[in-house]
């Protein structure tokens, strides 16, 4: 075929080839278009559905907080009360051991004391004609017991709690031989008698008798200790504080001392210096 006739079919179909090419342009175009309006479509799907998940946690969550800070509240308040509830047991039970210590280190000194007048006594010549404790021989022909006899059999009621019977021996002991290493001891144990008894007003006079008697001796700190305890015991609670603080500047020192410091804070008081 001659060159011309080639050109002129090659001119005649350029109109048809770009027309396929326009179409397959056209196609390819189009199918990227569906995909992006169908990524379009998924993500306004996926807005929309964050939006409503948005949506419910703005409603729900003040009732969540709230809820969970009323149970925080209401845990708190539970933890306060176990708290409270733990600290007034521990306060009882450090009255009752303070309480039991008294009672030890005050049976411990009257055990010692007792040991050494008996042992006094027994190293001391008797004058002729006369009785321990400077009475006269023969005062009573029925009763021939030694102060330490008397003060022993007295204890040893009163620690059978057989008060009664010990104030009667303790009395005995005390108008017998008014001056008796033992009366100091015989006089605090008669006021703590009345004081089981809950004789307050007797118990406090007792107490007075052995400050009055006996301003320094080793039954003082007690006795100032038990006195003040009466007065609260009677609900006169500024007599009893002014005990316990007198106590505290007179035997700083002593384990009495911490007790009436430590009965004061129960009071709602300073407990004092030393």
């Amino acid at each position: 075929m001659p060159a011309r006739s080639k050109s002129l079919l090659l001119l005649a179909a350029l109109p048809w080839v770009a027309a396929c090419a326009n179409n397959q342009e056209r196609i390819r175009l189009e199918a990227q278009i569906d995909q992006l309006r169908q990524q379009i479509d998924s993500l306004r799907e996926a807005q929309q559905t964050d939006q409503a998940a948005l949506q419910a946690l703005r409603e729900t969550l003040p009732t969540a907080v709230e809820s969970r800070l009323e149970a925080a509240e209401h845990s708190s308040r539970r933890q306060s009360e176990r708290l409270e509830a733990s600290e007034q047991a521990a306060q009882a039970l450090v009255r009752r051991l303070d309480d039991l210590d008294f009672k030890l280190a005050a049976l411990g000194e009257e055990i010692r004391s007792l040991r050494q007048t008996v042992i006094q006594s027994r190293s001391l010549p008797l004058a002729p004609g006369a009785a321990p404790g400077g009475e006269p021989a023969g005062d009573d022909s029925n009763d021939s017991r030694k102060p330490d006899e008397i003060y022993s059999a007295a204890y040893s009621e009163y620690q059978r709690g057989n008060y009664a019977s010990a104030m009667r021996e303790f009395r005995i002991l005390l108008n017998r031989y008014p001056q008796a290493d033992l009366a100091e001891y015989a006089l605090y144990w008669l006021g703590e008698s009345l004081f089981a008894l809950q004789r307050y007003p007797e118990a406090v006079a007792e107490f007075d008798r052995v400050l009055q008697r006996f301003p320094h001796g080793d039954r003082a700190p007690a006795a100032f200790l038990r006195k003040g305890l009466a007065y609260v015991e009677m609900n006169q609670i500024a007599q009893g504080v002014v005990q316990l603080q007198r106590l505290i500047e007179e035997f700083p020192r002593t384990r009495e001392a911490e007790i009436a410091r430590a009965q004061l804070e129960n009071l709602g008081l300073k407990g004092g210096g030393g």
